[in-house]
């Protein structure tokens, strides 16, 4: 009988929209980047990271892509 349930001895799944996926981020972007990220930015970067559409709408110069060069830079981190 097949079941949608994990086994009690598989590892439990790390969601990156909690706090402990929000300090992990957050965490890689302060070592990375030359300046202190926001706070936005860094629960932007997880809702993504989560699988969450973003749809992000701001005027020029409010660092819509040190977003996505931010998003990058974790995913090469996590994947090392």
């Amino acid at each position: 009988m097949a079941t949608n349930q994990a086994p009690e001895h598989a590892p439990k799944k790390f969601v990156w929209s909690s706090e402990e996926g929000y300090q992990l981020c957050h965490n890689i972007l302060k070592h990375k980047l030359p300046y202190e990220p926001y706070q936005v930015q860094v629960k932007g970067v997880c809702k993504i990271l989560y699988g969450v559409n973003l749809l992000t709408i701001l005027p020029m110069g409010k660092r819509k892509t040190t977003f996505i060069s931010m998003y990058m830079l974790v995913v090469l981190v996590i994947k090392k």
